[in-house]
């Protein structure tokens, strides 16, 4: 369901991704320690800080029906539910905690199946429901070293998803089954770390 949702929506009404290189103050001639020997020189300088930061919001859900004769026998495309006016479609509360109970996050009972030759008339994709929004932090740490002469080492230590904050995929987007609505799947990737060295002469 989540490549459905995808090619129907590209509405984010707001994305932010701020990002930022910042030299370390450490080292002879700098903040900390400005009259630092050479083998305390060689382990504080030279260092510096970087990252990403992206911030999005979700995008809208595209609800689905199991296709009916219209579809079926008339290849009219996705069928989708009708929706009962006047309700709320999610569940409010923790997704953590619902996806970890298996629980839905999007009520069944808002919606019904059309009839056999119906589209139904809930929109193809909807603004008052929305994927998880985006909160993730990349960040990496980096040292560049004088060898001699011409040498110089760089080392990196970069760590993606730092805060290893889990991104849920779409629920169950089909109205017509018992699991609609349940978070099954991760659309991000757990924290991770990646470690480079370069040797430039």
């Amino acid at each position: 369901m989540s490549g459905v949702a995808r090619n129907l929506s590209c509405d984010l009404p707001q994305c932010l991704v701020v990002t930022y290189i910042l030299d370390l103050p450490f080292g002879r001639g700098r903040h900390f320690p400005p009259n630092a020997g050479n083998a305390l020189d060689t382990i504080v300088a030279g260092w510096s800080a970087s990252g990403i930061n992206t911030f999005k919001s979700g995008f809208q859900l595209a609800i689905i029906a199991t296709n009916n004769s219209l579809a079926n026998k008339f290849g009219a495309g996705q069928v989708r539910p009708n929706v009962i006016p006047g309700y709320q479609k999610s569940i409010s509360g923790s997704l953590h905690a619902s996806a970890r109970a298996g629980q839905p996050v999007l009520k069944k009972t808002c919606f019904t199946a059309p009839a056999d030759v119906a589209f139904g008339n809930q929109p193809r994709t909807d603004g008052t429901l929305r994927t998880q929004v985006t909160d993730n932090w990349d960040f990496s740490l980096g040292k560049k070293g004088d060898l001699r002469d011409d040498f110089v080492l760089l080392f990196r230590a970069e760590a993606f998803n730092v805060l290893s904050r889990v991104q849920f995929g779409d629920p169950n987007l089909n109205a017509s089954t018992q699991q609609f609505g349940v978070l099954t799947t991760q659309a991000n990737s757990p924290r991770s770390f990646q470690f480079s060295l370069q040797l430039n002469y």
